[in-house]
């Protein structure tokens, strides 16, 4: 995983663009540097460092795919919570969108709607990179940066959204998870308005952003 230096207090999603997107490219190039996540480094209790983290949204149409994270949740700090996003730490040698690729791959799968059929991304036991962006097409939309809780402290967020090809659905498939479904924005916002859903702190902001588009 790559590390920044830490920000001041606060909440903030930052709207991505191309030149932002490339930034944040070259900085985790040119600065970025591997830390373990335990152990000697113990970046998860070190706030001088925030781990980049992928964290894309699965968009169907004009409904967005909500999970809720069970307890087998390699961030036991996230336990049971309500999320729309898929992603996860960067292991070393890996990039931004090698990251999404692989984390997807373990959370969640691509259905043939007709056959009801897993649609691979690879081809054996090779990956295909290109083979996902150009299906899933993985969009940037924001950086995700608090400091509201233990856990944001020391993670920043790159928003991402995914869309599901035609003719195609996304389901989970890990066992950190329990249950999913597809909800809409504006219902979910009426949902939440009447106090019956509540998403963790990453996913508010991301839906928050999407409800502008």
């Amino acid at each position: 995983m790559h590390g920044l230096l830490a920000e001041p207090d606060g909440d903030r999603f930052i709207p991505m663009d191309g030149d932002l997107w490339g930034r944040i490219n070259g900085i985790v190039s040119r600065y970025g540097e591997f830390k373990e996540r335990r152990g000697a480094d113990n970046v998860e209790e070190d706030r001088s460092y925030k781990q980049i983290i992928p964290y894309a949204c699965v968009v169907d149409g004009d409904m967005v795919l909500m999970y809720r994270r069970g307890g087998e949740s390699s961030e036991e700090r996230l336990m049971g919570n309500l999320s729309v996003g898929i992603g996860g730490h960067i292991d070393r040698g890996e990039g931004i969108m090698d990251a999404l690729y692989r984390e997807f791959v373990e959370e969640a799968m691509l259905v043939d709607s007709g056959t009801g059929a897993e649609v691979p991304f690879a081809v054996g036991s090779d990956p295909d990179l290109l083979k996902f962006v150009r299906m899933m097409d993985p969009q940037p939309i924001g950086l995700i940066d608090s400091n509201s809780s233990d856990v944001n402290r020391v993670h920043l967020g790159v928003a991402m959204m995914m869309t599901v090809p035609a003719g195609c659905s996304v389901a989970m498939r890990s066992a950190e998870d329990v249950g999913f479904e597809y909800v809409g924005v504006d219902d979910y916002l009426a949902r939440k308005g009447r106090g019956e859903i509540s998403l963790e702190s990453w996913s508010e902001m991301v839906m928050g952003r999407i409800a502008q588009r």
